[in-house]
């Protein structure tokens, strides 16, 4: 949207935010996010205590899949650029496509638990989940419930303030796309399934849909929160011109999107250990679409995608 737009009940919000962030996570979760730390503390060349801000949990491993039976989720925020990484190369590249993505794994009660997690400066993470920022990546993932895991002392207001800036920037852009007759689970269900557009992931309506109804008290909470009771009066206020710009908006973050999300890929594929087989088990996973590789094709996971994509686009992996 053009304007930058402060929630309709902005108390509201932070105490669903706040309670949301401080929901336990589970041992399981809160045992492998040790170990992304630690991980990430030594990517960084420093202590992990003063390293990282935050690590936060999302996705499925706060809703239904446990990490003994898939990967968990995890972002961790790093209190400056440079605690990135030693790797001048790797720190240029989460500026250009961050975030930077990796693989850990510990073991936890005679069970291996496994993650991915990424890597991003708390500064980066602040801008890309604002109104600044167009592309959805960031604020669609935090606009759903998320988990405060680990902070640092000092960083908590910011990630507050963070993650409700998530949430407003999701559904004030998802305004655009609603109509008359849209309450406030429509208006999450259709800026949730725009976002899916807008990377290469082929999810149904379904997906949404579960999503929603895994929390749908705090999900009704948070957009009475942010848009207000009356959702058909918050569309009222918008002007034909926030309308169309809205609605083109979209139509872009769905170009530029699937561009930036080739760039993360590829990224992945060189930072992930088993990237191959990790993207293959992604595209699998998301779109029903099963991906077979060869030893070469894990050996050389760029090369092979060239063959790979289009082959894939096909099959219906991805829009």
């Amino acid at each position: 949207m053009a304007s930058r737009i402060k929630p309709a009940n902005p108390q509201q919000l932070r105490t669903l935010v706040e309670a949301q962030l401080a929901t336990p996570a589970g041992r399981q979760v809160e045992a492998i996010a040790g170990s992304v730390r630690a991980a990430a503390g030594q990517t960084a060349g420093g202590d992990p205590d003063r390293a990282v801000a935050a690590v936060l949990g999302y996705g499925s491993c706060l809703r239904d899949v446990s990490p003994a039976e898939g990967l968990a989720d995890f972002y961790v925020l790093m209190a400056d650029e440079a605690n990135i990484s030693t790797n001048p190369v790797a720190r240029l590249g989460c500026r250009i496509a961050a975030p930077n993505v990796y693989y850990a794994e510990c073991a936890h009660e005679g069970q291996t638990l496994r993650s991915k997690y990424a890597v991003l400066p708390l500064r980066q993470f602040e801008r890309c989940v604002s109104q600044k920022t167009q592309n959805p990546y960031f604020w669609a993932r935090f606009a759903q419930p998320s988990a405060l895991i680990w902070v640092q002392e000092g960083y908590e207001e910011r990630m507050v303030e963070a993650i409700q800036s998530a949430i407003v920037t999701m559904l004030h852009n998802g305004l655009s796309l609603a109509d008359g007759e849209t309450d406030q689970a429509d208006l999450w269900l259709t800026a949730l399934q725009a976002t899916y557009g807008t990377e290469l992931r082929s999810e149904s309506a379904d997906r949404a849909r579960h999503i929603l109804s895994t929390n749908p008290q705090w999900y009704d909470a948070v957009a009475r929160a942010v848009v207000g009771d009356n959702l058909a009066a918050a569309l009222d206020r918008l002007s034909d011109r926030q309308w169309a710009k809205g609605r083109s908006d979209w139509k872009k973050r769905r170009l530029r999107g699937k561009a930036l999300s080739v760039l993360r890929l590829i990224k992945a594929a060189f930072t992930f250990k088993g990237g191959a087989d990790y993207l293959a088990w992604k595209i699998e996973r998301h779109s029903g679409v099963a991906v077979k590789l060869s030893g070469w094709q894990r050996r050389h996971p760029i090369l092979a995608s060239v063959w790979l994509m289009p082959k894939l686009y096909f099959q219906g992996a991805f829009k």
